[in-house]
């Protein structure tokens, strides 16, 4: 990572006990997003959007997308295109979210709660801080915070994590 250094205890916030500065890149999300879609299309690709089952295993959900295909080409008139099998499918991108544990099955792969709010203006540079033992809501917890300048639209990410394995998907309007 370059130009990573630890910071002097001087440089510190009071309660933190270690700090780093590094440079690292930042990605845009809905920007790059929206360029990779419109590239991976220009190359011919297909985007079809799906709900997949979760409840049996990874090779049934999979045969779910290989038939949602078909019906696809099929309903297109691509009858050259309908006859498709797993191993056709070149690309498979998994963005289900929160249930990305139950479509493997994986036990390890549970939710953070957090809280992002989009503000104007651009944030001098990423800031992550990690407050000390004993300051979160509960004596106990520990929440992860950050400013994430979006030079583009001129606008920074404030976000805060916290809430290990909250599998409630609605936002809370506290």
């Amino acid at each position: 990572m370059p130009h990573f250094a630890a910071l002097p205890p001087n440089a510190l916030p009071p309660g933190y006990k270690h700090g780093y500065k590094y440079i690292s890149i930042m990605i845009n999300v809905p920007l790059y997003m929206a360029y990779l879609l419109r590239l991976v299309e220009s190359k011919g690709a297909t985007l079809l959007r799906m709900t997949i089952p979760t409840s049996k295993c990874f090779e049934y959900s999979l045969q779910h997308v290989v038939e949602s295909v078909r019906a696809h080409n099929h309903d297109n008139n691509n009858n050259n295109r309908g006859n498709v099998a797993v191993s056709d499918i070149a690309i498979f991108v998994n963005a289900t979210g929160i249930s990305a544990g139950t479509l493997v099955p994986d036990p390890a792969v549970y939710p953070i709660e957090g809280h992002v709010l989009i503000v104007r203006g651009v944030a001098r540079q990423i800031t992550i801080c990690k407050s000390p033992s004993g300051s979160g809501p509960a004596a106990s917890e520990r929440q992860l915070w950050y400013a994430l300048p979006r030079k583009e639209s001129h606008t920074t990410v404030l976000g805060m994590t916290n809430h290990e394995g909250k599998w409630i998907s609605e936002p809370d309007p506290a």
